[in-house]
């Protein structure tokens, strides 16, 4: 997903904040971050294995 997606998506973010947001979950492994080299710049975020795994696991517990 892009970023200016994910801004339009997540209603009373700021741009600061959702980088800040964004970046953490980079760090933590739950997303990765590509930049292309474009102008303007294009990122996009995609989530990574260990957090479609996860997200699996706790649909499964939420469903039973």
């Amino acid at each position: 997903m892009r970023f200016n997606e994910m801004r339009r998506t997540i209603n009373g973010i700021s741009q600061r904040m959702l980088t800040l947001y964004s970046r953490g979950l980079e760090r933590d492994g739950l997303v990765t971050r590509t930049v292309f080299p474009t102008i303007p710049p294009r990122v996009d975020y995609e989530l990574t294995e260990v957090r479609a795994h996860a997200a699996r696991a706790l649909e499964r517990l939420r469903t039973g």
